[in-house]
């Protein structure tokens, strides 16, 4: 058998509070928010559309950026033009003309377009797009072009920066400069004891 238990100050589910979130949506987050020529700190928003504008950390459901910047992006849509970014975790992103530095989706769609790091299940990279770092599922792509690239499955001319024989030596040498740190670590630590 089953009971309903309700804590103090919590209302029962009716129409008018369909979900336990839906005053907080209601009071405190606006539905949509604007920004053109602006600076902002901080955006929580179902829909945010920024213009010529700086957001430091940006919370919502569907983000549009218009030649804008943006630090930390945290949205289910993200629709980018001509707009750097730093970091951000969306379910779809879609950039044209646009730096993003990390990024982590469901779903990424890029056209000329620069990224640093990327991890999506579904990575679609157009004509002019590059990558730093590329992990995902299915990547796609006439032409991708990319440092490196681990991924299940393929689909595309893969470009990549470095060829066999220079990701050894690289192996190596970080390792080797790893091995040497740690060994300069242990020596230094003991000498103080």
């Amino acid at each position: 058998m089953w009971r309903r238990v309700f804590l103090p100050g919590q209302k029962e589910m009716t129409e008018e509070n369909l979900s336990p979130k839906s005053e907080l949506i209601e009071e405190n987050i606006p539905e949509v928010v604007n920004l053109i020529d602006s600076q902002v700190e901080k955006i929580e928003a179902n829909l945010v559309r920024a213009s010529r504008s700086y957001v430091g950390s940006l919370n919502a459901e569907e983000v549009e950026l218009h030649q804008a910047i943006a630090l930390d992006v945290d949205a289910h849509n993200l629709n980018a033009n001509t707009s750097i970014m730093g970091v951000s975790h969306t379910a779809t992103t879609s950039a044209t003309n646009s730096i993003l530095l990390a990024a982590r989706a469901d779903r990424m769609e890029f056209n000329n377009s620069l990224t640093g790091g990327i991890y999506s299940e579904n990575a679609s990279l157009g004509e002019n797009s590059k990558t730093g770092i590329l992990v995902g599922g299915k990547v796609s792509g006439d032409q991708i072009r990319t440092i490196f690239l681990v991924a299940r499955h393929v689909e595309g001319q893969v470009e990549t920066s470095l060829d066999n024989r220079q990701v050894v030596l690289a192996s190596v040498l970080i390792g080797i400069a790893c091995g040497v740190v740690l060994l300069l670590g242990q020596f230094l630590f003991r000498r103080k004891k």
